[in-house]
């Protein structure tokens, strides 16, 4: 029996799968063998990722993407994604990484990145889980413009008046600068403008994310042009389109945060980032569980 046809039938097993799942995040030297199996069988493999409790949602968000980097064919991905992992486990994936890089944040549909990046943010602006939720909820059904299934937001009026919390109050700039570094992660998307384009309590996202670009140029009195063009090419934001942008945005008299506030929130979004990086893949009790086989091996 061959390596392949092993791998393969221990995929349908849940702590086989598991096990080769952490092969692959760390990059072992059976790595390459079990991601060919997975090619193969990638529902299989999504699969067992939804039913796994040894990843982290970090680990299972990095194994996620090296599923998807398997499968070709990205309308066929979105497929597998939609079968095998129920919206809420998606989103919260996708909000794993943040804003690093991702396979699986190219095949989602824009309703599930919607959800993603509003859940990322709303841990920058609320402490309580409750508001969080009521945040992503209420602000993605805002945004929604017509193209976002109602049902699937599950949102219940009775709860309470959560207007107050779609005027987005914005009492720090670390929002801004989230939504810009989620902009440099998802400009290559093939909706990247109708993402630009949803609306976040009274501002399109693309003007939150002009808005940072705008604190770090300097906070200049004439807003017509004052953007830094290489800026806006990074970001893959057409410049014209940005002047109206930020024209508009003025007019509306936007909030505006001191130096200190500006370095505060760089600082808050790079150890986020950093902190992404290094999270662990496995949980704590699956951690336990290899150091104490580790041991016994060395005994």
């Amino acid at each position: 029996m061959t390596s392949h046809a092993i791998i393969k039938a221990e995929m349908t097993d849940q702590a086989k799968a598991e096990k080769h799942f952490r092969e692959v995040l760390r990059r072992g030297s059976g790595r390459s063998d079990i991601l060919a199996v997975i090619a193969d069988e990638p529902q299989a493999a999504l699969a067992r990722l939804n039913e796994t409790r040894a990843l982290t949602d970090k680990g299972s968000a990095d194994m996620l993407d090296e599923i998807v980097g398997q499968i070709p064919d990205t309308a066929r991905a979105r497929e597998l994604l939609e079968q095998e992992l129920p919206a809420a486990r998606l989103h919260k994936l996708l909000a794993a990484r943040g804003d690093l890089a991702s396979s699986a944040a190219y095949v989602v549909s824009l309703e599930d990145i919607l959800h993603a990046v509003f859940s990322d943010i709303s841990e920058l602006m609320h402490e309580d889980e409750a508001d969080r939720q009521n945040f992503v909820q209420v602000i993605h059904r805002e945004s929604s413009d017509g193209w976002t299934s109602e049902e699937s937001l599950e949102f219940d009026d009775e709860e309470g008046d959560a207007s107050a919390v779609v005027e987005l109050d914005i009492n720090s700039p670390a929002p801004l600068y989230a939504l810009r570094a989620w902009a440099y992660k998802l400009k290559d998307r093939e909706d990247y403008e109708e993402f630009l384009g949803a609306n976040m309590g009274g501002f399109s996202l693309l003007q939150c994310i002009l808005l940072a670009v705008w604190h770090d140029t300097g906070c200049p009195e004439i807003v017509d042009h004052c953007l830094d063009a290489h800026t806006l090419d990074e970001l893959g934001i057409d410049h014209d389109t940005a002047n109206e942008a930020m024209l508009e945005l003025f007019e509306a008299g936007p909030p505006s945060f001191s130096r200190a506030e500006i370095e505060d929130a760089r600082l808050q979004i790079a150890k986020r980032r950093k902190a992404r990086e290094e999270a662990p893949s496995l949980t704590e009790e699956t951690r336990d569980q290899a150091a104490r086989v580790a041991e016994e091996l060395d005994f």
